[in-house]
């Protein structure tokens, strides 16, 4: 199953930039539809859009794309996954504990609790940084009743600082292989 998984993020990875090299006005429509479904709840699990935004952010670099217009796509994809994740941890709080997948993570749930009890908003922040469980930090923020105004400075300075740091990423990968194209 794994293998026929990772051939079809492979699969998915070059569909997304062959089709973003062939139309470069789509690149921050794209990217701001990667960036969302990576920091949508849940739905990041199964759409693992960081390493892909990355290569994008090589191929912009490469390609010759403007990077302004898809830095703050990324910023306003990822600050809506956030938000929208947030809001629905706000209104449905127990209910969604109960529901797949989060039903299986009490584990994770009760340390994210005290990180939140003992760090508040910096465990928003940084945790928008580890990998694959990101996106449940906005969801579990709302269920914990972060205030809705903390939410939303945390939620656009941590978009800033992730969107700029994987993209960043991608465009300094994409510098580096210039730099070695013309040293050869």
């Amino acid at each position: 199953m794994f293998d026929s998984l990772q051939a079809y993020l492979a699969w998915a990875a070059t569909l997304l930039t062959d089709f973003t090299l062939a139309n470069k006005d789509w690149a921050p429509l794209i990217i701001f539809a990667l960036a969302f479904a990576e920091s949508l709840a849940i739905i990041s699990i199964f759409i693992p859009s960081t390493v892909i935004l990355i290569g994008l952010g090589a191929i912009a670099q490469i390609g010759g794309l403007p990077l302004l217009p898809l830095i703050i796509a990324a910023i306003i994809g990822a600050f809506l996954g956030d938000w929208l994740s947030y809001v629905a941890g706000a209104w449905f709080k127990q209910p969604l504990l109960k529901a797949w997948p989060l039903n299986g993570m009490s584990g994770m749930m009760s340390r994210v609790e005290v990180l939140f009890q003992r760090y508040g908003w910096f465990t928003y922040f940084f945790g928008r940084f580890l990998g694959p469980i990101r996106a449940v930090f906005p969801l579990f923020a709302g269920i914990m009743g972060m205030p809705h105004g903390t939410f939303l400075i945390v939620n656009a300075l941590s978009a800033i600082a992730w969107a700029s740091l994987v993209l960043g990423g991608g465009i300094l990968l994409g510098e580096s292989f210039n730099w070695v194209s013309d040293w050869l």
